[in-house]
């Protein structure tokens, strides 16, 4: 090496080890540019070529690169000094903070076999706390990079692995490889059973999903979308869990992206867009005087977008003999959901703004378009591959009444799907319970005759300008939940010289025991609304439900519903009442095939029916 150069180095090494101040507070190329500002143009004497052409940037170049490699070394040095004398303090805070924020998404053993110096850990902990879903506050990370680092030094092969950490694409995909090899570790596979059989079984029989075969790309987007879900108790951290779980009970492996999914599952995270349908043929019959008889299919298909960011998108059409296209007859599909939501937690987390409630495992996401309103516990379960028997309960009945009462309306027709706004969050409380809170404004129910008129009301423009406001608390966790319900809004037409309103409430508890041995479900709601008669309309039911588990493989379970219904209206009063018992197993691919029998009881005994249903649910 020629003399200037090695002055010019020794120069730059001591100025910048002198400066120790500036070297902690910036990176070490901010300040050789502070120190030596356009080093890159300096030319030096008695630098020449063969043709005595002056070699001017091709020798400064190489002292640039000296200059850094020595300052980088002079910073890395100074770093480690500072936590090889951290204050023990700011290594027990960091060390809190690791167990906290860090094992939500990797293995505590994991990250503490790597040895890194405190720079790299610094580089490494910074790029953690920018992923989404990340627990990481900025007051953190300086503390938990000085814990790690107090664990030890670096060997030779940990000091050339620290290098990629200079290049953040590369170490993304070391990370991305380090986690294709643990994902499917034991402990990943034994948390995902775990959090399977706590929030999963909540709305499915364990055997119908296990028995199903899909890729980890297929299982990614099959829990993420059943996370979105309405009442979906499914936390973020354990959505990889579940699926590697999932994923390692067939062929397709761990971490494997190939397999027929069925969920548009492309590649080994999952993809944005997936399709998924669930088709639920029944078949009703034993008295005359059905509504509905005989056979029919209740198809639903929905295409989810579960990007990576907070906004997502839902579209649900099912099939139908009661839209508003029909006037109540004949048959067609219909939307039950055109919704965007917005998740913002995660969109104030992009905008670097993260709330101390973040790290508490708040959720907030407002969702517009055409959903399904959250009013009662059968409104998260009103989907065909969640409730367990052959017909809605008698307050949420749609087309499936028995004469005498046909003609009149049931409390509230499930699902009931509106177009407007909704709010929900979810706050934990203290240890596994928590409460959530739905606000919505939709547009409305119809009026037509003396009540309310549902073939109106599923129409997707509203008959007025005042909208419907409502809302929904539950409280409790996977095995017990209370909740309650309102809903109030005005139904007369556009220009109609008399308002006419209606009033709905209700409460509920649900429960499951004994490792989901047991399922208990009991409701209570009821209606009044204003008639043009001198007496107001009011309705009101109640719902009594138990299912035990007979057999585990395959599932075999035991069900009794009790669910009744009274009429009050200028007309006089009535009254339904019914018990249903069935049995349910499953059957093929994970299919469920149901038997229930049906006692329906009227005020004159000698109108009291028997009905036998049939129904076999499979998803795709």
């Amino acid at each position: 090496m020629r003399l200037a150069q090695r002055i010019t180095i020794a120069a730059c090494v001591v100025i910048v080890g002198s400066l120790g101040n500036l070297l902690s507070a910036q990176q070490p190329a901010q300040v050789i540019d502070s120190i030596i500002p356009g080093l890159a143009p300096v030319v030096l004497p008695d630098t020449t070529d063969l043709n005595g052409r002056t070699r001017t940037r091709w020798i400064a170049d190489d002292v640039m690169d000296e200059v850094m490699d020595a300052a980088e070394k002079a910073h890395s040095a100074q770093q480690d000094a500072a936590a090889d004398g951290a204050d023990s303090e700011v290594i027990s805070r960091g060390r809190d903070a690791f167990d906290t924020a860090c094992t939500t998404c990797h293995d505590a053993e994991r990250s503490l076999k790597k040895r890194k110096t405190l720079a790299n850990w610094l580089t490494t902990v910074r790029r953690m706390a920018k992923m989404d879903d990340a627990e990481v506050e900025d007051d953190d990370i300086e503390p938990i990079a000085t814990y790690l680092a107090s664990l030890g030094p670096p060997s030779k092969a940990d000091e050339a692995d620290d290098k990629s950490d200079k290049d953040d694409a590369e170490d993304k995909d070391a990370d991305k490889k380090d986690d294709a090899k643990s994902s499917a570790s034991p402990e990943v596979i034994a948390r995902g059973q775990q959090a399977f059989q706590t929030s999963c079984t909540t709305c499915h029989d364990a055997d119908r999903s296990l028995q199903k075969k899909k890729s980890k790309s297929g299982w990614l987007s099959t829990v993420r979308r059943m996370a979105r879900m309405d009442d979906a108790d499914v936390k973020e951290s354990d959505i990889d869990p579940i699926a590697t779980y999932l994923a390692s009970l067939n062929d397709s492996g761990g971490s494997g992206d190939g397999g027929d999914d069925g969920d548009g599952g492309g590649g080994g995270l999952g993809s944005d867009l997936s399709v998924s349908g669930t088709f639920s043929t029944l078949f009703r019959g034993g008295n005359d005087n059905l509504e509905t008889p005989g056979f029919f299919p209740d198809i639903w298909l929905t295409a989810d977008w579960q990007p990576a960011g907070p906004l997502r998108g839902r579209v649900t059409l099912c099939t139908t003999c009661h839209s508003d296209q029909t006037d109540g007859g004949g048959f067609t599909l219909e939307f039950v959901e055109g919704v965007a939501s917005l998740d913002l937690l995660h969109w104030y987390k992009e905008r670097d703004r993260r709330p101390e409630h973040c790290k508490l495992g708040v959720v907030a996401e407002v969702k517009a378009g055409r959903f399904v309103v959250p009013f009662g516990a059968f409104a998260g379960i009103s989907h065909p591959g969640s409730y367990r028997t052959v017909s809605n309960p008698l307050m949420y009945a749609m087309g499936r009444q028995v004469a005498p009462n046909r003609n009149r309306p049931p409390l509230l027709p499930m699902p009931y799907s509106d177009e407007g706004v909704d709010l929900t969050v979810k706050v934990p409380l203290t240890g596994k319970v928590d409460a959530t809170l739905d606000v919505y404004v939709v547009n409305g129910l119809q009026a037509s005759g003396a009540g309310v008129s549902y073939t109106r009301s599923r129409a997707y423009v509203d008959n007025n300008l005042e909208p419907a406001i409502g809302g929904r608390a539950t409280v409790g966790n996977s095995t017990l939940r209370f909740g309650g319900s309102v809903m109030s809004g005005e139904m007369q037409d556009d220009g109609a010289p008399v308002k006419r309103f209606y009033n709905f409430a209700g409460g509920d508890v649900t429960g499951r025991f004994f490792d989901n041995l047991i399922r208990t479900y009991f409701e209570y709601a009821i209606r009044k609304n204003d008639s043009p008669f001198p007496n107001d309309q009011m309705v009101y039911g109640t719902v009594t439900e138990i299912e035990a588990l007979l057999l585990g493989e395959p599932n075999l379970s035991l069900l009794g519903r009790y669910d009744t219904m009274e009429f009050r209206d200028n007309f006089g009063k009535d009254s339904i009442a019914r018990f249903t018992w069935g049995l349910s197993t499953t059957s093929i691919g994970g299919s469920l095939l149901m038997f229930n029998h049906e006692r329906w009881y009227f005020p004159t005994p000698d109108n009291d029916v028997d009905v036998v249903g049939v129904r076999w649910v499979t998803a795709f």
